[in-house]
């Protein structure tokens, strides 16, 4: 697949259709980042390529309406964290948060810290928000019922795996205003 998406972005160029061959390229570059060599554990700056790059294909799709902030101090990019935990979060904020507004335009902010043995990154949106009972059940596992919001309930489960309980995701969310997501991670220095 990354091959034949290599072969449309140079077919596109050698045509002279521009925006074929940067969309391959791009998606080329996304599968690339997603699938790696196979490891399970990134650096932080690949996580947040990973989102730069996704936003960049999402734009293409709906004109440039979504703006990402990327706000992490770069003596974070070197530690490392699970592959694959912003991208969904990011995917969320944009079709449950952003696309619901009116106006389907907003912001994505990511910011970083690190406090003593904790990294935590924070993934905002001014987006529609979640309704508050929406919003207590979303990380709880309920047998019997239809989930929605599998994927993050699966990341939140996958870093508390890895990582242990007081790690994962917290969120917090005003309806009309936007949601916040916190990922907890432990330091980590080496994959």
């Amino acid at each position: 697949l990354y091959n034949t998406l290599d072969m449309i972005h140079w077919m596109g160029l050698k045509y002279n259709c521009i925006e074929v061959s940067e969309a391959a390229g791009k998606l080329g570059e996304f599968y690339s980042l997603s699938l790696g060599h196979g490891e399970k554990i990134v650096p932080i700056q690949d996580e947040l390529r990973h989102i730069q790059t996704y936003i960049n294909i999402q734009n293409m799709r709906f004109e440039n309406r979504i703006t990402l902030l990327i706000q992490v101090p770069p003596q974070l990019y070197g530690y490392y964290m699970l592959k694959i935990v912003l991208q969904p979060i990011v995917e969320n904020s944009i079709n449950h948060g952003i696309l619901e507004r009116e106006d389907e335009t907003g912001t994505i902010t990511v910011n970083g810290s690190m406090d003593g043995n904790s990294i935590r990154l924070t993934i905002s949106d001014n987006g529609m928000g979640i309704p508050k009972k929406k919003l207590d059940s979303l990380l709880q596992k309920k047998s019997g019922q239809k989930r929605h919001g599998y994927g993050v309930w699966n990341i939140h489960e996958r870093l508390r795996l890895a990582y242990g309980p007081e790690y994962g995701l917290r969120y917090e969310s005003t309806v009309g205003e936007g949601t916040t997501v916190t990922v907890v991670l432990p330091v980590v220095t080496e994959p």
